[in-house]
């Protein structure tokens, strides 16, 4: 009998270290299994950040190629407002604040014989015959925000002279801030050139007519007034206008009943045909020349 519980006891004792065993690796196992969940978790949380990341650099992304495409938009237009102004034949130039040139076309080379990279960074007053005007216009524009027909002579490096009308205005940024001024100048050198040979002209006629007697006239069929030279209220002896003008019945009244037909029939002629008429009246018995517009 002491044998037989000898053995229980025995098999008892085994029985509860087995257990402790198995208690301590349940233990473990669930330490093990705790952790793993940890892990699971922070793997969870470690791939939620790396999709937030992903998501804000696909936006980032995106955003920057829409930035290239604008930068593209912005890159086409302004190479082609830069074909605009290089196919100007008149001289564009930008003038900062401080009166330097920021930047010419081509024509504003050709016009002063300085390359583009010497003009830019130089005074813009510097290649006109009256410096101290050209600076006077451009801060007139400072002032104003613009201005109009503005008349310089601009001199080229050879000794060239061109006459030029400047229009010219500010130019801001997108917050309205004023960058500087933008300046057309448009050749007038010819028209200014056909002026004087066209005052000179009329001069020499005033001074032949003048020595000569004969009278100067223009008839205007669209509004039918007639103007005169100083010598044709002489001849008529009608006190001058301020502006020359008369009426058409002023000069048919004036003109010998038995001659006015004729008279007419030459203006109407002349009408047809878009030539100068010289027509001669009984009335004065001197010759008139007479253009019809």
């Amino acid at each position: 009998m002491a044998k037989i519980k000898e053995l229980k006891e025995d098999e008892l004792t085994l029985a509860r270290k087995e257990i402790a065993t198995q208690k301590e690796a349940n233990e473990k196992l669930s330490a093990e299994l705790i952790l793993l969940q940890k892990e699971l978790v922070f793997q969870d949380e470690e791939k939620g950040k790396r999709a937030a990341e992903l998501s804000i650099a696909d936006k980032e992304l995106a955003y920057q190629d829409e930035e290239k495409e604008k930068r593209a938009a912005e890159l086409i237009i302004a190479k082609y407002a830069r074909s605009l102004i290089e196919a100007s034949l008149d001289p564009l130039v930008t003038i900062s604040a401080a009166g330097k040139i920021l930047d010419v076309n081509e024509a504003s080379v050709k016009v002063t014989g300085v390359p583009r990279e010497k003009l830019i960074d130089t005074d813009f007053s510097n290649y006109f015959t009256e410096p101290q005007k050209a600076q006077e216009g451009y801060q007139q524009v400072f002032e104003k925000g613009f201005v109009a027909d503005y008349p310089l002579t601009i001199k080229h490096k050879n000794g060239d002279l061109t006459d030029v009308l400047y229009n010219a205005s500010i130019y801001k940024d997108d917050k309205g801030n004023v960058l500087g001024v933008f300046a057309a100048a448009r050749d007038v050198t010819g028209a200014k050139e056909a002026q004087e040979k066209l005052q000179a002209s009329e001069e020499r006629i005033r001074l032949a007519t003048t020595a000569s007697g004969v009278g100067v006239w223009e008839w205007n069929v669209i509004t039918n007034k007639i103007r005169w030279d100083a010598q044709m209220f002489r001849i008529y002896g009608v006190a001058p206008t301020a502006d020359g003008l008369i009426e058409y019945s002023t000069w048919s009244n004036a003109v010998a009943p038995e001659d006015l037909a004729a008279q007419e029939k030459i203006l109407q002629d002349t009408v047809k045909i878009l030539l100068p008429a010289i027509v001669h009246s009984k009335f004065t018995g001197q010759m008139m020349v007479c253009s019809v517009l």
